[in-house]
């Protein structure tokens, strides 16, 4: 008597091809969901203090002129990121002496990291008429620091 043989793709491996792929899929999750996980953990979710500026990110152009920059991770958000530079905008300002800012001609980055460039445009005494064009650093930084200590 002859027993049957099974034929691959055909009858007796179904059930543990079954099995496998199952375990496939488990394991699939589970490395996506480590992923993502750690992913996460790359994005830039706390403001640099000015003193850990890299010297590229803040060049003097004139006595009350810089070009500021400011890096984060691809994972952070336009609006994270527009934040950090606004707080980094007033440091920079308050620092050298200065009441008041306007920031123009930004330019957004995109490669490994994010970073946002602007020309930050510092004044004293008096705040210049244009509205909402200016921002009063001290009042900027008192707000930004409430929110996002």
């Amino acid at each position: 008597m002859t027993l049957p043989v099974p034929v691959a793709g055909f009858g007796g491996g179904k059930k543990e091809r079954r099995s496998r792929d199952g375990k496939m899929r488990v394991t699939h999750c589970l490395i996506l969901f480590s992923l993502i996980f750690l992913l996460q953990g790359c994005a830039t979710t706390r403001y640099e203090p000015l003193g850990e500026a890299r010297s590229e990110e803040i060049e003097q152009i004139n006595d009350n002129t810089f070009r500021v920059e400011y890096r984060v991770s691809p994972f952070t958000s336009q609006d994270a990121l527009d934040e950090f530079l606004l707080r980094r905008c007033a440091n920079v300002t308050l620092q050298q002496g200065y009441e008041y800012f306007t920031m123009t001609e930004k330019f957004i980055i995109l490669s490994y990291h994010r970073s946002t460039s602007v020309t930050l445009k510092m004044f004293k005494g008096q705040k210049p008429a244009g509205g909402s064009l200016y921002y009063d650093a001290k009042e900027e930084l008192g707000s930004l620091n409430k929110n996002h200590p």
